[in-house]
């Protein structure tokens, strides 16, 4: 009896497939952006709620300055400062505070470990356990704040945390596809969510790391300066245009044909 010859997957198959994968993965990514992107805080929800402590992740004066607003409205017993710059004092702290620069003496601590999230997350547990806090209120810009509380929940799981999101003015969240800075800000927010999402679940180290380097190249790809104008037009000229004749050779040969053929008749019959 003749075995019928299994069919293999012609190679166009197979590359359809691997173009409705990439589809496939990309829409669910924009998806997710757009959910995140919706999620994001607009109010704060909890202006007035007591808690033990309050931490500002740096990245903007307006952070400190609504930290330190909080601690003398006497929202909190202290705050904290998390990823501070090794060269900053609490005397330069005091020389740009718009109010409540008199508290940042007793009330106030500084953190210089932090250099990222993950970072901000390490110290800020440290510092709540020193003071056997049971409540922590998370002051730090709007897109950063669902990456923040991952990070924090992580290293604090018996710590209420609450969110006290600041605005910054140059990020447009309600028309951000429309704003090329705040979409860059955003996607990169989100894929780094993603990461510390991934940590917070328990994926392996692995994993993690390896999601970590394909945002970090992605990004580099995405959002490259681009190369100068002469820099492409020789790249054109030296490498994108053979290509393309290589490709279209029978169109540049119909019009090479249609051109040149009628101009020798032409020149012929003069």
């Amino acid at each position: 009896m003749n075995e019928v010859p299994s069919r293999q997957p012609s190679r166009a198959h197979q590359l359809g497939g691997v173009l409705l994968a990439v589809l496939g993965l990309a829409g669910t990514w924009l998806v997710g952006l757009v959910i995140f992107a919706a999620s994001l805080p607009r109010t704060v929800s909890e202006p007035d709620l007591f808690t033990d402590g309050i931490v500002v992740l740096t990245g903007g004066a307006a952070r400190i300055d609504a930290g330190l607003a909080l601690l003398q409205a006497g929202k909190a017993k202290r705050m904290f400062i998390s990823g501070v710059h090794p060269g900053t004092s609490k005397g330069s702290l005091k020389a740009v505070a718009k109010r409540g620069g008199e508290l940042i003496d007793c009330c106030v601590d500084l953190g210089f470990a932090a250099t990222d999230t993950q970072g901000n997350g390490l110290e800020t547990a440290a510092w709540v356990r020193d003071h056997d806090y049971h409540s922590l209120r998370v002051v730090t810009a709007n897109y950063h704040m669902p990456r923040s509380l991952v990070e924090l929940q992580r290293r604090l799981p018996g710590v209420a945390l609450v969110p006290h999101p600041v605005f910054p003015r140059q990020f447009k969240l309600n028309d951000w596809w429309a704003w090329p800075g705040t979409a860059v800000l955003l996607t990169e927010e989100f894929d780094k969510y993603l990461v510390a999402l991934a940590r917070g679940r328990g994926y392996s180290h692995e994993v993690t790391e390896r999601l970590q380097r394909i945002v970090q190249q992605g990004h580099r790809v995405l959002y490259q300066p681009p190369a100068p104008r002469w820099h492409r037009v020789i790249a054109f000229l030296v490498a994108g245009f053979p290509r393309l004749v290589r490709a279209q050779w029978r169109c540049m040969l119909a019009a090479a044909v249609l051109f040149y053929v009628p101009a020798l008749v032409t020149l012929v019959l003069m």
